[in-house]
């Protein structure tokens, strides 16, 4: 494959890093997951952390967010 676009190149890159980062948490042995944990930037793992867990939409939950869920149930409140 011939990349004559440069930003096309980083994106296949880009993509093909996170799916093996996927795989590895997926698949991998526990050794690998820790390898993998600390070469990751500490901010960016917290940030996806709290991404998945504040902010994504679950299918378990209706499409709704963790966060709807606790104000449904008077459990949290707006920060």
């Amino acid at each position: 494959m011939i990349y004559y676009n440069t930003d096309r190149l980083v994106d296949d890159i880009e993509i093909g890093v996170k799916d093996y980062v996927k795989y590895i948490f997926r698949e991998g042995t526990t050794k690998a997951k820790r390898d993998l944990i600390e070469l990751l930037p500490q901010h960016e793992l917290t940030d996806n952390l709290n991404y998945y867990y504040t902010q994504r939409a679950h299918l378990s939950l209706n499409m709704q967010t963790p966060n709807d869920i606790l104000k449904q149930f008077n459990l949290m409140t707006d920060f």
